[in-house]
């Protein structure tokens, strides 16, 4: 997965993910860290959206592992419902921590997963559920997006992929709707959003990059 970018100041803003396997330090450090750090400018307050994530991406991966371990193939709502937080994707937005110009309303609206935000896991969970479902198989791992729609629908693995790839085309749609309409946080928020996709997308999607729509911000 690839994170990071340089902001206007040059500053390298990267996702914790990165932090701690480059410095070999917890999670609970880590936020420790940032509270710290945060203090200073009074905005260690918005320090809890990392702490909700990290709660919800563990409470998602205890689910898929117990689904491994149980043989057990949910539906594919359930899935998706579960795979959705386990992409990572909602993690990384606890990046903005090092945005200066980020206000605590900015993480509020972050925090209720707006429809942008949602369309962009979507993305990242049906694309990349697509690109490793061989992998996964041939590792065993039962419950993927892929069998579970196959079973679900009584579909083959070509049907399912294309219902799949359409579930990618309408998320992208949605994000440019995302785009275009007015949004309660500052655009610095927005652009992050879309570099993030745009690199992500760049190295797994089948999608044109240049049907995105930008706006000149």
């Amino acid at each position: 997965m690839v994170c990071g970018w340089n902001d206007k100041n040059g500053v390298v803003s990267c996702c914790m993910l990165c932090e701690w396997r480059r410095k070999g330090r917890s999670p609970s450090s880590t936020i420790e860290d940032y509270e710290k750090e945060l203090s200073g400018d009074g905005r260690s307050h918005v320090v809890y959206l990392a702490k909700e994530r990290m709660k919800e991406i563990v409470r998602n991966y205890n689910v898929e592992a117990k689904w491994f371990i149980e043989g057990y193939m949910p539906p594919v709502s359930e899935y998706l419902s579960n795979a959705l937080a386990s992409t990572t994707y909602y993690l990384l937005t606890t990046s903005y921590l090092g945005m200066k110009s980020a206000t605590e309303q900015d993480f509020e609206w972050l925090s209720k997963n707006p429809k942008i935000l949602e369309a962009n896991v979507t993305l990242c969970r049906v694309i990349d559920d697509i690109a490793t479902y061989e992998v996964e198989k041939s590792r065993g791992k039962i419950a993927t997006g892929i069998e579970c729609y196959m079973r679900d629908y009584g579909v083959s693995t070509e049907e399912a992929m294309a219902k799949f790839n359409e579930m990618a085309e309408t998320a992208w749609k949605d994000v440019n709707k995302g785009i275009l309409r007015p949004a309660p946080v500052c655009t610095e928020i927005l652009t992050r959003i879309l570099i993030l996709l745009a690199l992500l997308m760049s190295h797994t999607s089948t999608i044109k990059m240049d049907t995105l729509i930008l706006r000149k911000f």
